[in-house]
């Protein structure tokens, strides 16, 4: 939607599963947000290899982040508020934002 800020990262990641590296493939994001979203991306985390004869392989993660600007969160509180008021027996304390 107008205003939302991505980002496609493709994470390096090792034997181990461990991610060592991360690229920009594409997006609208400034330089500052996808050095954040890879900073938050390859910190500490661990990622599913796939297994080829019996050992993990290393490869390439891809994953697409996407924050939402103003008006995508309206156009989502405006869906939310349209779903209660349509469905009165469900709680929105059941459905976290």
């Amino acid at each position: 939607m107008p205003g939302d800020k991505w980002a496609e990262l493709q994470i390096k990641v090792d034997s181990k599963g461990q991610a060592v590296d991360c690229r920009v493939a594409g997006g609208n994001a400034d330089a500052d947000l996808v050095f954040a979203m890879c900073r938050a991306m390859i910190s500490g985390r661990h990622f599913a290899l796939s297994v080829k004869d019996g050992e993990a392989e290393s490869g390439i993660v891809k994953r697409t982040i996407v924050m939402s600007g103003r008006t995508h969160i309206r156009a989502d509180e405006a869906a939310r508020k349209k779903y209660f008021a349509g469905h009165p027996d469900d709680s929105p304390s059941c459905y976290p934002e």
